[in-house]
């Protein structure tokens, strides 16, 4: 599904299929590139946004100008290195200084769209017609890499823009939407409001028994655990996807246990669009390099090899409205091996989630917690959880249980908290009524509340 608002007029629709197909064939030749190769198809596309970004986008040439860019010479790693990366409150600054003052033709006209502020203030770009191509067809391609028969019913729990889908009966589409119904036939969608009670959500997907359920991941999982728990199965449910937060082992094994079935994920982002998808035979994720140019780097700027942590930073290729260069979106992740599957495309072995959710030891070190969901199922009682550093000695665990821990489980709910998380913190039990989603629906388990950190 998309939003109208981005939508192309009705003559443009007509072509719509035809130029979907053509970008799905290129694809499927260039994702079996060799490295080589990909390097130098992505090279060029990088040539035309940087020249176009120097003609369009005054606030971009000083800093072309600094790293010595000169419009119509090749781009070489030793200048695209020296080009200063944009953070977030960079972006929010400049504002529209960085919308280009005209548009090749082409790619359509341009509108705005925001990301959801879930913890900050929204950054506010401009896409085009042709960025809105180039995310229906990675949409078409996950689908195709992940061999779903889109006859079938797709489900999808998450927040919506309007309020069709807050009513326990949820909502229901005739169609899976664009860009899939543009090219072939589906099966309808229903849809229901992340907010609706977790019970209600269960029994909505029994009833409705869907092929595909979409969701977030902590919505999966409390599901997931739900479903087992009451002995709910979804005998019809053949995938669940998963958007909007990082997936971890233990979402993918609660949704193996509850309902048999294997979980599919992509990366992407309002600002940027697509990142990466899940590899059709693996856990980790390919990076969509035909639409992005991505990388992984150290705190020094230095890129990241196999197995090692950084920051992400992109650079969307094809959206000539606002061009975002050496975009660090505050994510991190890990860089993977060559894919045994063959495709040539990059690999992340885990996406780990933004900054905000990295927890600091008391010697300075940055780092992930994981207590594990799995662990904290052994709290039956136990709702929903959620971890915040309030310090580098400590931390608070916030529960939401309808009846409170015992002494003994509270005494084993610290012992676990000391065994993964560190002994050194002192540990506070808050109970709560309530811990709710942000305004985009995701939630976060861990938040690092220090503000010298």
């Amino acid at each position: 599904m998309t939003d109208s608002s981005t939508s192309p007029g009705r003559h443009a629709r007509l072509l719509l299929p035809d130029r979907l197909r053509a970008l799905l064939q290129d694809w499927e030749v260039t994702q079996w590139s060799d490295r080589q190769a990909l390097d130098r198809s992505q090279a060029q596309r990088l040539a035309a946004l940087l020249y176009h970004t120097w003609q369009q986008v005054p606030f971009y040439r000083q800093r072309l100008l600094a790293v010595g860019y000169q419009p119509g010479r090749a781009v070489t790693p030793d200048l695209w290195q020296a080009l200063p990366i944009m953070t977030r409150s960079e972006v929010q600054a400049a504002g529209t200084a960085l919308r280009a003052q005209k548009l090749p033709p082409g790619h359509g006209r341009s509108v705005e769209v925001s990301t959801s502020g879930s913890t900050a203030t929204p950054v506010t770009i401009t896409k085009t017609g042709l960025a809105q191509l180039i995310w229906w067809a990675v949409t078409l391609r996950e689908h195709h890499w992940q061999r779903r028969d889109v006859s079938r019913k797709l489900a999808a729990i998450r927040v919506f823009k309007d309020d069709r889908a807050k009513s326990p009966q949820g909502r229901l589409e005739g169609s899976w939407g664009p860009p899939t119904a543009l090219v072939c036939s589906t099966g309808p969608a229903i849809l229901l409001d992340v907010e609706v009670g977790l019970h209600r959500q269960l029994e909505w997907l029994a009833e409705q028994d869907p092929a595909y359920l979409l969701s977030l991941p902590s919505n999966l999982r409390a599901l997931a655990n739900l479903s087992l728990a009451q002995g709910v199965r979804l005998p019809g449910l053949r995938q669940v996807r998963c958007v909007g937060e990082p997936v971890d082992d233990d979402v993918r094994h609660a949704c193996k246990a509850a309902w048999g079935v294997d979980v599919s994920d992509v990366y992407s982002s309002q600002e940027l669009g697509y990142l990466a998808l899940q590899c059709p035979h693996h856990d980790h994720y390919h990076v969509q390099e035909e639409v992005v140019r991505l990388e992984i780097l150290h705190a020094d700027g230095r890129p990241c090899g196999p197995g090692e942590v950084g920051q992400v930073v992109a650079t969307p290729l094809y959206n000539f409205a606002t061009p975002l260069l050496r975009y660090a979106l505050g994510d991190y992740a890990q860089v993977g091996d060559r894919c045994p599957c063959g495709r040539g495309l990059a690999v992340l072995s885990k996406i780990l989630g933004r900054e905000r959710n990295m927890w600091v030891r008391p010697n300075g070190d940055r780092w992930w917690p994981q207590l594990g969901s799995g662990a904290m199922a052994s709290f039956t009682s136990v709702r929903q959880w959620q971890i915040v550093q309030k310090s580098r000695q400590a931390l608070e665990i916030r529960l939401v249980a309808p009846l409170p821990l015992d002494s003994a489980q509270e005494a084993a709910l610290r012992t676990l908290a000391a065994q993964r998380l560190g002994e050194y913190f002192e540990v506070q039990l808050t109970y709560c009524n309530e811990i709710p989603r942000t305004p985009s629906g995701k939630f976060e388990d861990y938040i690092c509340a220090i503000t010298d950190a």
